[in-house]
């Protein structure tokens, strides 16, 4: 019996000291969200930086800016905004709320690509594209999309054992939320592909620099 209990207390010893190890590993080299913010530019092939600017503030806890980039085929507006901890992941609901689009449900058209969903849409003589960057290299436009990506079982098994020794929560609730927007030309399928074009070129960049 105190053999028994002494492997027990090796155990639990051993099990706590590795905890306390990886705590204070994770602390020191794994950076924090809170230094990071938005590049004033970033690589785009085939384009070339005019000009960034912040965004005048139009909620709380956001890094954002918005970027413009030109070639032969057109301007391009850029806007990036970075929340560390949004439950609405509508974007939708994000664009007429904090662009304020005025915009019908029914005027969006969501498509799909391999590394998730995106929204597209034309407005006041502009086409958009609009999309939310997860922390997992996925993308969603609504809400339901959003959430099933938080709830994914490989997702919660990844951040359980931070999760139970106070180091994350259990679910990221932080996204990069894009919206990319050009004149529409004589052509609107044309705007369209320029749009599709600038987001495939520049999606792997941003979710490399992903906080």
């Amino acid at each position: 019996m105190i053999i028994q209990w002494q492997k027990t207390r090796y155990f639990l010893l051993t099990t706590v000291l590795g905890m306390l190890i990886f705590t204070l590993g994770y602390q020191l080299f794994y950076p924090k969200k809170e230094s990071w913010s938005l590049p004033e530019s970033f690589p785009l092939q085939g384009w070339e930086f005019v000009e960034s600017q912040v965004i005048k503030n139009t909620g709380q806890g956001q890094k954002r800016r918005q970027y413009q980039y030109s070639s032969p085929a057109g301007i391009v507006d850029i806007q990036l905004r970075y929340f560390s901890y949004l439950t609405n992941g509508d974007n939708l609901s994000l664009l007429k709320n904090i662009n304020k689009l005025e915009l019908p449900d029914s005027a969006v058209e969501v498509k799909q690509s391999a590394v998730g969903y995106y929204g597209m849409f034309a407005h006041e003589g502009r086409a958009y594209l609009s999309a939310s960057i997860n922390d997992n290299a996925k993308t969603t436009f609504t809400q339901p999309q959003y959430v099933a990506l938080r709830n994914n079982k490989e997702q919660l098994l990844s951040r359980f054992f931070p999760w139970l020794i106070g180091l994350k929560d259990l679910r990221d609730w932080s996204c990069l939320w894009v919206t990319i927007s050009t004149p529409i030309d004589s052509e609107p399928q044309q705007s369209y592909a320029l749009l599709q074009e600038v987001w495939q070129s520049s999606f792997q960049w941003w979710h490399a620099h992903f906080p």
